[in-house]
């Protein structure tokens, strides 16, 4: 069995590292092990392959993006709140960069790609079962119950990023989807996706969905993708019934009651509230950049310069016991407010630069490569850069690992496809670009 396997191509050592690392995720930090052993890979080839790194497009884009927030994080230390916090974890996010390079270097083959994306999917498929499973009876497959009774988080737990953690895959799920069965297995998991976002409870997170809709919609136009009208009127329709379904359980209404009570309204507090106290962290947050807008308060130092610009009742700070600093939010919790507040200026801009090999460059890429798993990846960037999230910040390991592995895996399959496929990725967004 394991003989035929690993003939087939299944145990290849990225598709094995890429599933654990995948698989993990919902359990706390284990899956930094298998980021270290990518990482230490990753080394080995950029020391024995020196000369195909410095030509190596596929590396060139990834290290282009990579510092977009590395080199701000840097640029953050000399006058950080926390230097020595700050300097270890600028250090140790140089183990995402070496494993994306790992991920770049073995996943070179579509074959791989295809694997890869059909083995995310089962995943990812997992997670949604599981998570309907603790809707309906409460507790999920292994007895799991969610941490609030407004919203599902499946195998996560008290980690309330299930919605989120499928923003980031759902493109790669959708693609592995279409890989097996084709459009109408495609468009039936679709709206069943969307849905689990939605029972989630992770507000950001739907309307990260929608951010990444207008996107899909404007490939398929951009690709002339042809799907029957009935597939696509059914599958909205699915999707509407079962939301609509859904904003009956009082766990999920009462959420959406609270959101759009508090937005209806122009009274501070009520939408202060609505919002879960964001408009308290986010004016604490620009104080902070007022001071600081030149490199930040420092890399992994929000919560630590947060109490000195916060109101003494401000609901964030956390009272330490005596003799300890007291800490406020963890961090801006806005992807702009975020950048600016721990990085300034240099991680606006880091930001900027970011937004455009995204949203333009990797974006036109992946048009003119007119295929569906790099795109799928590509989606799955798009949701994390929403332009005006308010996710988890980038620079936290747990998110800053899922986000990386995605950027890693998209332009492995970008280039790849582009070769064996046909295309090239250095002209493939518009020629009038200076």
């Amino acid at each position: 069995m394991i003989s035929s396997l690993r003939h087939s191509g299944w145990v290849d050592l990225p598709i094995i590292l890429v599933a654990l690392t995948v698989l993990s995720q919902p359990f706390g930090v284990s899956f930094e092990l298998f980021t270290l052993i990518m990482a230490i890979l990753g080394v080995r080839y950029l020391i024995i392959n020196d000369n195909h790194f410095r030509g190596s497009p596929e590396v060139k884009c990834f290290t282009s993006l990579f510092a977009c927030f590395w080199v701000p994080a840097l640029l953050s230390l000399p006058d950080a709140y926390m230097f020595k916090k700050g300097a270890i974890d600028a250090l140790g996010m140089l183990r995402f960069y070496f494993a994306g390079v790992f991920v770049i270097h073995a996943a070179s083959s579509v074959k791989v790609h295809e694997r890869l994306a059909c083995v995310v999917a089962s995943i990812v498929i997992f997670w949604i079962v599981d998570a309907w499973v603790q809707f309906v009876f409460s507790a999920d497959i292994f007895g799991i119950v969610s941490y609030s009774s407004s919203r599902v988080s499946g195998l996560f737990g008290d980690d309330p990023v299930l919605g989120w953690m499928l923003v980031v895959y759902m493109g790669i799920t959708a693609a592995g989807v279409y890989q097996w069965v084709g459009k109408a297995g495609f468009l039936i998991v679709l709206p069943i996706l969307v849905a689990t976002i939605f029972i989630s409870g992770n507000r950001g997170a739907w309307l990260a969905v929608a951010w990444v809709f207008l996107f899909a919609v404007i490939i398929a136009f951009l690709w002339r993708v042809k799907v029957s009208k009935k597939i696509v009127l059914g599958s909205f329709l699915v999707m509407g019934v079962v939301i609509a379904g859904l904003s009956t359980n009082e766990g999920v209404k009462g959420r959406i009651t609270h959101t759009f009570q508090g937005l209806g309204t122009a009274d501070y507090a009520s939408l202060d509230r609505a919002t879960a106290y964001r408009l308290t962290l986010w004016s604490t947050a620009v104080d902070m950049i007022e001071d600081n807008w030149i490199n930040g308060v420092g890399l992994k130092s929000f919560r630590y310069a947060y109490p000195d610009y916060a109101e003494p009742d401000d609901v964030y700070i956390l009272r330490s016991p005596e003799g300890k600093p007291k800490t406020g939010a963890f961090h801006g919790h806005q992807i702009v407010i975020d950048a600016l507040a721990g990085t300034g200026l240099f991680g606006f801009i880091g930001l900027l630069v970011a937004f455009w090999l995204v949203f333009w460059r990797f974006f036109w890429q992946a048009v003119q490569t007119k295929q569906w798993i790099p795109m799928g990846y590509y989606c799955g960037m798009v949701g994390v850069l929403f332009p005006i999230n308010t996710h988890l910040s980038l620079y936290k390991a747990y998110w800053a690992q899922a986000f990386w592995l995605l950027a890693a895996l998209f332009v492995a399959s970008l280039v790849t496809y582009a070769r064996e496929v046909g295309g090239d990725i250095k002209s493939s967004y518009p020629q009038d670009e200076s």
